[in-house]
């Protein structure tokens, strides 16, 4: 909106306000001190339509404000009819007095319903549930009913056609309870939008929803009071009446100086951001934002992906979805990306803004040191690539070995076996000596191929599982092993196998290297990782540079984004444990 628009509206708001009061003025017989409060409310009410309408001109809101404003104050101009009679100097009546009765009465509506309309449609201006819509309705249509009443006693000014009509007895239940009821509801949808908000939306509804609420207790109050025929004062119902009316402006006004105010909170941020021990980048900026439920993704150009702070890649919301984004650029290059709540992006954009160009640098660094975690995350799961096509290449040769190889010499050791059988006593002692010497090699040849094929990849782990293959490792080995495997589903394969093969070496150098009496292993589940424990009693000393295969298992294990620990003291035996994420 222009200036020379704000400045015509508001010279038009004060000139709404004198007239529309200016029969109250000349009243002699009203309150001095409450014409200024009535003609507040319609001029605050107009102030806060010309700044929502200046700072947010695609919003509804501002220009449904100003005409609630308007309607409030023009509703006074009925006392322009009356005034003659209130100084003692009446006059016929006449078709303006009428038409200004008229207007008044109507205008009145108007004023409560886009009241009632704004706060709850507050902060798109849009009403979201059917109830809402009803209760829009129904406010409308009570208030015209009460504000009509007034017609249907007999005034001398009254227009001619409702002369001594009398009061109904529905017509005064609707004008006692009516609103009140209404203003219960009113209340209660007010009550759940708050409690169904994120806390950023509650930071942003709280003064517009507040101020709603105490309006809405006022008129509870007041229709209890009518019902129990204890009303207080009329003075006091007025004072609250005023009061509650003019918190509903108040609130919009305070929330656009809110608004103007983001200085502080970036303010706050740049301290935050630049203390020695400040809060982490994330952390701050939801507290400048007021929103715990900010994300931070870092544009990674190498990869041309977002990536979180940790470098694993991470999708953006889509427009229209529950969550917003907004982009933080430098010489149009995209940094990061903020995810927050939408309502900050439609009711405090300049907050966001700001508070993306302060966090400009901070933002720029993080997404430096998440472009690095991005590489070692693709370098680990590369990593973890090599394991598991290793570990499928390994596969592929046990079955080989298993169905090629190992069968032909089964089957060949069989074919000597039967030939020996079928030349019993028919060869000389030379030959069968040596078809004997043949069937003992091939039968040493199969045991060899089968412990080869078992060292690359044991078929039973494929097939029956983790704790099923380590029994059998336990069987087959040379040292004494205490195994303690806690009860679990199967698990998924990599981590099967890195579990496989790290007792596998362990075993092996305790065999080879340790020359220990007695081996504990145990694996059990942590949280979400796999934790594999061996403990020897050996001589100790193991080191991972030392040849032993422990370099081979700290890549393995670390593949899978896992951490091998070692301790070995010299003559205290080695203790050995795997924590292996299951993710």
């Amino acid at each position: 909106m222009s200036r020379k628009r704000q400045v015509a509206l508001s010279l038009l708001a004060v000139a709404i306000a004198f007239v529309g009061e200016g029969g109250f003025l000349l009243n002699r017989f009203a309150p001095f001190e409450t014409i200024p409060l009535d003609m507040a409310v319609g001029f605050v009410t107009m102030a806060a339509g010309v700044a929502t309408w200046s700072r947010r001109p695609g919003n509804r809101t501002g220009p449904l404000l100003y005409v609630a404003g308007a309607a409030w104050s023009l509703s006074g101009v009925w006392a322009y009819a009356v005034w003659p009679y209130w100084l003692g100097t009446p006059n016929a009546a006449s078709f303006l007095d009428d038409a200004l009765i008229v207007t008044g009465v109507l205008l009145m509506p108007v004023h409560y319903s886009i009241l009632v309309y704004l706060v709850l449609g507050f902060p798109d201006g849009r009403l979201h549930s059917v109830l809402a819509r009803i209760v829009v309705l129904a406010v409308w249509t009570v208030a015209i009913v009460i504000e009509a009443s007034i017609l249907i006693h007999p005034v001398d000014h009254a227009l001619l056609v409702l002369e001594g009509l009398p009061p109904y007895p529905l017509l005064d239940a609707v004008t006692s309870y009516g609103i009140g009821l209404l203003a219960f509801v009113a209340l209660l949808l007010l009550l759940e939008r708050w409690l169904s908000a994120t806390a950023a939306a509650r930071h942003i509804l709280t003064p517009v929803l507040a101020s709603a609420s105490l309006l809405a207790a006022v008129e509870v109050v007041a229709s209890i009071a009518r019902a129990g025929d204890w009303m207080p004062p009329d003075r006091a119902i007025f004072y609250a009446n005023v009061v509650a009316k003019l918190s509903v402006p108040a609130a919009y006004l305070y929330i656009l100086l809110r608004s103007s105010m983001v200085r502080s909170g970036v303010g706050d941020l740049v301290i935050d951001l630049g203390a020695p021990a400040g809060r982490p980048l994330r952390d701050a900026l939801a507290r400048a934002l007021h929103d715990p439920s900010v994300e931070v993704a870092y544009w990674v150009p190498a990869y041309e992906r977002f990536v979180d702070a940790a470098g694993a890649a991470i999708a953006l919301p889509e427009d229209g979805s529950a969550r917003a984004v907004t982009y933080v650029q430098r010489e149009g290059e995209p940094l990061a990306a903020i995810i927050h709540d939408p309502l900050l992006r439609d009711e405090e954009p300049a907050l966001v803004e700001s508070v993306s160009a302060a966090a400009l640098l901070a933002l720029d660094n993080e997404r430096l040191q998440a472009e690095v975690r991005a590489k070692l995350e693709e370098v680990r799961a590369s990593r973890s690539r090599i394991v598991q096509a290793g570990d499928a290449e390994r596969r592929r040769v046990e079955r080989n070995l298993h169905d090629g190889a190992q069968q032909r010499l089964m089957t060949l050791a069989l074919s000597v076996g039967r030939l020996r059988e079928r030349l019993d006593g028919n060869v000389s002692p030379d030959v069968a000596q040596q078809m004997d010497l043949m069937s003992r090699e091939l039968r040493d040849a199969i045991d060899e191929l089968r412990e080869l094929a078992r060292g690359i990849h044991p078929a039973i782990l494929t097939e029956d599982g983790l704790a099923a293959a380590l029994d059998s490792l336990a069987e087959r080995s040379s040292v004494p092993i205490e195994l303690d495997l806690e009860p679990m589903d199967r698990l998924p394969e990599p981590v099967e196998a890195t579990a496989y093969f790290v007792v596998a070496e362990s075993l092996t150098n305790v065999a080879k290297y340790a020359e220990a009496s007695h081996v504990d292993i145990s694996i059990r589940r942590r949280n979400a990782s796999l934790v594999v424990e061996i403990v020897d009693d050996g001589r100790g000393g193991a080191a991972p540079s030392a040849g032993s295969g422990l370099q081979g298992l700290e890549d393995r294990v670390s593949a899978m984004r896992g951490k091998l620990s070692l301790e070995s003291p010299s003559g205290a035996g080695t203790r050995l444990v795997a924590d292996i994420p299951l993710t």
